[in-house]
């Protein structure tokens, strides 16, 4: 299992007779689930493409997906009631103009954020 460790710099600086100091904090962080990966292919599309989830746990999932366009207004959104794993969810986009959208996947262990191309 990977782990990932996050470190936080403080600079404190206190005044009369205090002195000024640094405080480094290291914390770990172990991922919930590090074997789930989504995939998102084709892309650039030219507006259909399959995002697919590698999932190794056994627990049913839902899985919200949303397309927003640059201005951060959602202009896609699907929820799909456990679906099955390994198989590629088709998403149709093709509705949308020519640009570049940011994709969000989120189930409840992960949130992935990706750009996609619609050409």
């Amino acid at each position: 299992m990977k782990t990932l460790f996050t470190t936080l710099t403080l600079l404190f600086i206190s005044i009369g007779a205090y002195s000024q100091g640094i405080v480094t904090l290291t914390m770990q962080q172990k991922p919930q689930c590090p074997d789930l990966y989504i995939t998102v292919f084709p892309n650039p599309t030219q507006g259909i493409f399959n995002i697919t989830i590698n999932e190794t746990i056994s627990t049913p999932i839902n899985i919200d997906i949303d397309i927003y366009d640059i201005y951060g207004r959602v202009v896609l959104s699907k929820q799909i009631k456990n679906p099955e794993i390994k198989k590629p969810i088709i998403l149709n986009a093709s509705h949308l103009q020519k640009a570049n959208y940011f994709l969000k996947v989120r189930t409840i262990n992960i949130l992935s954020n990706q750009i996609i191309i619609i050409n």
